[in-house]
């Protein structure tokens, strides 16, 4: 059996849902790894647009409780 994988699709890089998002997950990042979980996201947009992105990184002011 292999880890579980949570897989989630998003339209656009830099849009205020897709954005909010990433964040989520990255605020729960911890829970995902201690189930042993990986999260992937997957959108149609380019490579140059993805490392262009504002970072999603998590902060206490960012996440939601």
């Amino acid at each position: 059996a292999g880890a579980p994988l949570v897989l989630y699709f998003y339209p656009k890089d830099d849009t205020a849902g897709c954005t909010r998002e990433a964040i989520d997950f990255s605020c729960r990042l911890a829970a995902f790894r201690k189930a042993g979980a990986r999260i992937l996201g997957v959108s149609r947009d380019s490579a140059a647009s993805h490392f262009s992105s504002r970072s999603p990184a998590p902060n206490s002011a960012r996440c939601r409780g």
